[in-house]
């Protein structure tokens, strides 16, 4: 009861403290919010990017290359590295956004 009463203070305490820092003349986002699609791409270069010469660079794919690699990786049930992992947690429309958002336009 005690921790619930010293939870419930902090919250209404950092929620004034963030109310009261708000501008009416800031807008909420220094840029435009993420899209969907840049939004589940974060994690992607990570570990796919120029300079990581052991993992390919997905920039070097073009957008129907990189969705048909992805979706083999959701799809191969017997997969077992960390691109199958990761692939088999998105819908199949969340994998086209990513591959459209990623891949290069031949």
């Amino acid at each position: 009861m005690q921790y619930t009463k010293i939870s419930l203070r902090v919250a209404i305490i950092a929620a004034q403290i963030s109310v009261a820092s708000c501008s009416d003349k800031s807008p909420p986002f220094e840029t435009q919010p993420p899209t969907a699609a840049e939004f589940l791409t974060y994690s992607c270069s990570g570990c796919h990017h120029s300079a990581n010469t052991h993992i390919p660079d997905y920039r070097a794919l073009d957008f129907e290359a990189l969705k048909d690699a992805l979706h083999g990786y959701k799809s191969d049930i017997d997969g077992q590295t960390v691109m199958h992992r990761i692939m088999r947690g998105y819908t199949d429309d969340e994998i086209d956004l990513i591959a459209n958002y990623l891949g290069v336009a031949p």
